[in-house]
């Protein structure tokens, strides 16, 4: 056992002093067999004070938002198409411009790489900005050919320090993950930081690699999707891999959502205080202290041995009602959620209302039955308006419903235009236009195969 303020405990030898001394002075038989009731009593009521654990579990708090960083690969690799299709840099644009909404409110920023990172956009609140940016995206944005990580570390760390608040940062990394360098040394700078990653694998097929200015591809140069290192990269830092080109964009969103979740939720590990028992031992001792002048001839024998069995009960109930709320967790986690909820509603009537309340909503809304959630949402901020994990779980129900109800009807249209061109800003077709020279200048450099780099 473990305290958080052991020194309380110096005061237990001067009451065990004091009883002794109290009962050798008295001269009432009674009085000396009840005190020492007493002073247990007390002490009960120190070790309950001074907070006692055995063991640790995650934090329970709930961060509202997060410090969301894009880290996106913007080398010539990127710019192949599996079958002359999308493109892989296109794939990754698309998915993240259908997920920042869900992400409003939090603060964005990006870092690119390609044979060196740099700061996309700092920290912002400015959601169209950030999909301004992704559509300029090119080769010529990264000063060095190649795909390295080796400084992908220093430019979230330059992101980190210059951010205003204190909320969970999470990355999502996107590459089709030919790294020259393996990613080493981006899974050492994560494995030593409290940050949660998710890999996005971009591209699914060998394709041919184009030249500088995406004009031609290069011959006898081709580039393969590697899901391994962004598997490795994932796993140093806590988070999760997927495959961008074989799941479907809103299983994608709900598996993102669900992992978030948890890592917003189970935070650094804390102590899990246990000071109540202690307080039940203490209120029995002081009760037999009270009765022992009117039943000594009962109470004496047995009086011990009823403490200790009602501290067992209680505690053994307690500890097999957080036993099944901790399985409905996981059965939630497991994707379980007929299974979590039964669970959860045959927890007893003394269980946290609010905590098993949150959790049946949160097991209805990642099943897509957001009704139900909102409704047990709402009933936990009918009792306390002011609690902040149900106000943010009810405000996320009720757009992903607002959401479900506005979507269109999944029809593909029987022609689609091909080549249509995005409306685009004038400023931002001078900067491509600008890019376009700078690649043609770049592009008049010989490269011969062996020191090709994308």
């Amino acid at each position: 056992m473990n305290l958080q303020y052991p020194y309380l405990l110096f005061a237990v030898p001067l009451l065990i002093t004091f009883a002794i001394v109290y009962a050798w002075r008295s001269r009432s038989l009674v009085e000396r067999k009840r005190f020492p009731w007493f002073v247990a009593s007390t002490i009960c009521v120190l070790i309950a004070l001074a907070n006692p654990y055995w063991s640790s579990i995650p934090s329970k708090e709930k961060i509202k938002g997060v410090d969301l960083i894009l880290v996106l690969d913007v080398s010539q690799s990127m710019f192949s198409s599996d079958h002359g299709k999308t493109s892989r840099i296109d794939v990754a644009r698309k998915f993240i411009k259908n997920l920042l909404p869900a992400f409003r409110g939090s603060q964005i920023g990006l870092v690119y790489f390609a044979g060196d990172a740099q700061t996309g956009s700092p920290f912002t609140f400015d959601i169209p900005a950030i999909s301004l940016f992704l559509d300029s995206i090119s080769p010529g944005m990264s000063a060095q050919t190649g795909t390295r990580t080796v400084s992908v570390g220093d430019s979230i760390d330059e992101l980190l320090k210059k951010r205003e608040t204190g909320k969970l940062p999470l990355i999502l990394f996107f590459s089709d993950g030919e790294f020259f360098d393996s990613g080493k040394d981006l899974q050492n700078y994560l494995k030593n930081r409290d940050l949660r990653l998710f890999t996005y694998l971009c591209g699914q097929q060998k394709a041919p690699v184009l030249n500088y200015d995406l004009t031609a591809p290069v011959p006898d140069a081709f580039t393969t999707p590697q899901p391994a290192p962004l598997q490795r990269l994932a796993a140093s830092a806590k988070g999760a891999f997927f495959d961008l080109s074989k799941e479907r964009t809103d299983k994608l969103f709900s598996e993102l959502s669900l992992r978030v979740e948890d890592a917003i939720v189970q935070g650094q590990s804390v102590p899990d205080y246990r000071p109540v028992p202690f307080l039940v031992l203490a209120l029995i001792f002081l009760l037999i202290y009270q009765w022992i002048p009117f039943h000594q001839s009962l109470l004496q024998p047995y009086a011990l041995i009823l403490a200790v069995f009602l501290l067992t009960t209680i505690s053994m109930k307690f500890e097999d009602s957080r036993k099944v709320f901790e399985d409905a967790l996981k059965d939630i986690s497991g994707k379980k959620y007929e299974q979590a909820v039964k669970k959860l509603q045959s927890l007893p009537p003394d269980f946290p209302a609010t905590q098993k309340e949150i959790a049946i909503g949160n097991a209805y809304y990642f099943s897509g039955k957001y009704d139900d959630a909102i409704r047990y949402y709402q009933g936990v901020l009918e009792k306390d308006r002011y609690q902040t994990e149900a106000r943010w779980n009810w405000e996320v129900a009720l757009k992903k419903k607002a959401e479900q109800r506005e979507r269109p009807p999944q029809t593909k249209p029987k022609t689609a235009p091909q080549n249509e061109p995005e409306p685009r800003n004038a400023l931002l077709d001078y900067v491509d236009q600008l890019e376009k020279e700078q690649r043609q200048k770049s592009n008049r450099t010989n490269i011969g195969k062996s020191d090709f780099a994308w």
